[in-house]
């Protein structure tokens, strides 16, 4: 994300934080990782009431989902929405794994660079 954003490391960092729902998994299931969806929805929860609160996260933040199981940590309609959608506050952007065959057509990747720099435009 950082090269594709067209910020430098330095300047991505300072501006934006990563906050992962899970610190691990637990294991393997079917074709990937199995997402403990619990545990996710619960800091889900805790990301959403931070952003909501007068002193949580900054206004103008936006959370950015990596992948469909994130969306559908914090809604399950989020995870039917097309890659790149941007829902005010909340971004749903493809995972950036070699699992995601999102990432294998040239013209995605040129679409995620042309999104995430519209969005950090600001930085």
């Amino acid at each position: 994300m950082i090269k594709l954003s067209g910020l430098t490391e330095e300047d991505f960092w300072k501006n934006f934080e990563w906050v992962n729902l899970v610190d691990e998994v637990q294991g393997k299931s079917g074709k990937g990782d199995a997402f403990p969806m619990k545990r996710a929805k619960k800091k889900a929860i805790k990301i959403w009431m931070a952003m909501n609160q007068p002193y949580g996260v900054r206004d103008h933040r936006a959370v950015v989902m990596l992948g469909r199981q994130v969306a559908r940590a914090f809604d399950p309609e989020y995870a039917k929405l097309e890659y790149l959608d941007n829902l005010g506050r909340f971004i749903l952007f493809p995972h950036p794994s070699g699992i995601n065959r999102w990432w294998n057509e040239p013209r995605n990747v040129r679409k995620a660079k042309r999104f995430l720099r519209e969005i950090f435009v600001d930085f």
